[in-house]
């Protein structure tokens, strides 16, 4: 029972609770189009949490990451808010978690982080667009985009972990737990989408996780590059069909889950 009180298992399962319950929270404030906004500002939350107020010049790698998950935050909210809708919030989705990866590749020499191989760098940019292509669309289940996010911040964070990349890890769990508790209100009954602000912070904050876990060299990029495939597994999992009833809709996102599962194991086999 020793991992139940774990300060790293405490922190995620409080994060997870809050996220909840800010979705409620924000439901009630404002109404059921901005219920995720209350999860979205957690993400800059628990990031200062967990790695401190940032220093502006940032003075380490995770400073980027906890300013980038608040910058996301913002830029979405405001998109959020002023009611701008499709092309503006997709552009938004797409162009903010690559701006935060050149970002943190620009300055990876600063504090000491090297590109082992410059091909890796361009496959995680691409894996790092289809990210923000794939969550940004209008078409399907609001459910989907949640759902991806969740599955490769588990996926970085199982990476990091094996690794022996325990802050990586612990900041992959805290925004991963942001957005869990915001899908738990939406599983196995779909009530709330997923607004600019909890899926930009939520991208823009995991890219920056990603880049600096091929930068830091211990972990492959190949196996980083792998995970990128997590986006496509509301593609794959459309092959299997539970029907079109509640329980083929509540099955979906569990489907998701198993296939993104599938692609974590194959990344952390040959990371190991």
């Amino acid at each position: 029972m020793g991992w139940i009180e774990d300060p790293q298992t405490l922190t995620a399962a409080i994060v997870f609770f809050a996220a909840a319950a800010l979705t409620g929270l924000s439901r009630l404030v404002f109404d059921p189009r901005r219920a995720s906004l209350g999860p979205a500002i957690l993400i800059p939350v628990a990031l200062f949490v967990v790695i401190g107020a940032p220093n502006i010049p940032p003075a380490s790698p995770f400073d980027q990451i906890a300013i980038l998950g608040f910058a996301g935050f913002v830029f979405g909210g405001f998109v959020e808010l002023e009611g701008f809708h499709h092309w503006p919030r997709r552009g938004l989705i797409i162009v903010a978690p690559m701006v935060g990866l050149i970002w943190v590749i620009a300055r990876a020499g600063e504090f000491d982080l090297t590109i082992a191989d410059r091909n890796f760098v361009v496959f995680i940019f691409v894996g790092v667009l289809i990210a923000g292509v794939r969550t940004s669309r209008g078409k399907g289940s609001g459910l989907t985009a949640p759902t991806l996010l969740v599955a490769a911040a588990g996926g970085l964070f199982v990476l990091s972990w094996i690794n022996g990349n325990f802050d990586l890890a612990k900041i992959s769990a805290v925004i991963g737990m942001s957005i869990g508790g915001f899908f738990a209100w939406n599983w196995p009954t779909y009530r709330y989408p997923p607004g600019a602000a909890l899926v930009a912070g939520a991208a823009t904050s995991l890219a920056a996780v990603a880049g600096i876990l091929v930068l830091d060299g211990r972990v492959s990029g190949t196996s980083v590059a792998i995970l990128g495939l997590i986006f496509f597994s509301d593609w794959l999992a459309g092959f299997v069909s539970f029907g079109g009833g509640q329980v083929g809709r509540a099955m979906r996102p569990l489907l998701v889950i198993a296939v993104a599962a599938g692609i974590v194991a194959v990344a952390a086999t040959v990371s190991a």
